[in-house]
């Protein structure tokens, strides 16, 4: 995943079965599955965090 310092903007890259990866441009305001990790993020979360400020409570 690569996050835009300079926009709203994530490239999600996924590996396939078969070894080849996909590139996902991930459009505003949106989630993301990490299925690797058993996560799900927004986008929101992201740019939150980036900012530096504090988490809200689930």
């Amino acid at each position: 995943m690569l996050v835009s310092q300079q926009e709203r903007r994530v490239e999600h890259y996924r590996r396939n079965e078969d070894g080849t990866w996909t590139l996902r441009d991930v459009p505003w305001p949106a989630s993301i599955e990490l299925s690797s990790i058993g996560c799900t993020v927004s986008l929101d979360e992201i740019d939150r965090d980036a900012l530096g400020a504090p988490p809200t409570p689930s």
